[in-house]
């Protein structure tokens, strides 16, 4: 009872949804926020894919080739479909799926928020952003880590890119700062970063 949910998203076609959503299930418990988070306050290039929107993300950080071999991957992996003709039919689904738009989108530090806000705890920080997760956890003011509770994320890091070692960096900066962290990675991800 009493809960607050503050939801951030930049890209603004994904945030009309959001916040139709939010008016649809609960508009009295959430904010809707038309930005990213990051660890400075600033305009980004985003990377948009229409089609398949959990993929977007900074264009920084956008590797459209990459993310259609972990769509094969997790293809191939799926028991419930017919993996010869999926595959098969894999590369022109995914070119049309991974039609690329970009767009400019403000990014925000969580801490200016939770200080408007007058946020005093975060019961589950969940941040899911497309391999921009440590940029979010740099945007949290050292005084305002003690008032997250619990933190749930999605991380990526794949050898050989700009994102290798992530994990074991995000591991040791949430330890440094009290959270016990444990790690797990999907079966049917396997071998994705």
């Amino acid at each position: 009872p009493g809960a607050r949910i503050y939801s951030f998203e930049p890209i603004s076609d994904v945030c009309a949804a959001l916040r139709l959503n939010a008016e649809l299930y609960g508009a009295e418990s959430v904010k809707v926020y038309e930005c990213g988070l990051s660890d400075r306050e600033r305009e980004e290039t985003f990377t948009y894919y229409p089609r398949q929107t959990m993929m977007s993300g900074r264009s920084a950080y956008a590797d459209t080739e990459y993310e259609k071999e972990v769509m094969k991957l997790a293809m191939r992996q799926a028991d419930d479909i017919d993996q010869e003709l999926l595959l098969g039919e894999a590369d022109a689904l995914l070119q049309r799926r991974f039609e690329t738009q970009t767009e400019r989108c403000r990014l925000r530090r969580l801490s200016d928020v939770m200080r408007e806000e007058g946020v005093e705890r975060i019961d589950l920080l969940k941040v899911d952003v497309q391999r921009s997760e440590l940029d979010v956890l740099l945007g949290v003011e050292e005084q305002d880590w003690q008032k997250i509770d619990q933190v749930v994320m999605e991380v990526h890091d794949r050898k050989g890119s700009a994102d290798e070692g992530r994990l074991q960096q995000i591991e040791q900066f949430l330890e440094a700062r009290g959270f016990k962290v444990v790690t797990e990675q999907i079966a049917m991800l396997q071998g994705t970063d």
